[in-house]
């Protein structure tokens, strides 16, 4: 499987995206806004391409919340592997820029918050999202490519 993310826009705290599959906008991501030096939980990831797998159950401080939100359908937290000079960047949900710490924050409508980009409706979009990622996961690769298009 190959995901997309296409970078829309950013202001110095906050990056605008959407995510999509075969074409087709699944839902919008929020990211920090982009660095020219790494400043650790501010900063986004850089543009390239991205191997997804399933963090371990119980290994993720979000476990508890998104087995909440998912049910038995949580099968652990969706992680980026080898991003350069960055370590568990995760996908999930969140609205604002603080709540992002360097992660993708998926939402269903885009919006803004105190003067800079946010996302709304994170949780639905999570739900919407996760089970087909997760579900291709556990049956072949599942690929990310971030590109640059702000």
């Amino acid at each position: 499987m190959e995901l997309l993310l296409q970078r829309m826009g950013h202001d110095d705290l906050s990056t605008t995206s959407e995510l999509s599959l075969d074409g087709q906008t699944q839902c919008f991501v929020l990211e920090n806004g982009p660095q020219e030096k790494k400043i650790p939980g501010k900063t986004r990831i850089p543009a390239g391409r991205y191997r997804l797998e399933l963090k371990t159950v119980g290994s993720s401080r979000f476990d508890a919340r998104m087995s909440k939100l998912m049910g038995r359908s949580h099968k652990g937290m969706i992680r980026l592997r080898d991003v350069p000079d960055f370590s568990e960047i995760l996908i999930h949900c969140g609205n604002y820029h603080t709540d992002t710490e360097g992660c993708l924050l998926v939402g269903d409508r885009l919006g803004f918050h105190n003067g800079t980009n946010a996302v709304w409706q994170s949780n639905a979009a999570y739900k919407a999202v996760y089970p087909f990622i997760a579900d291709a996961i556990g049956c072949e690769e599942v690929w990310l490519t971030v590109r640059d298009e702000d």
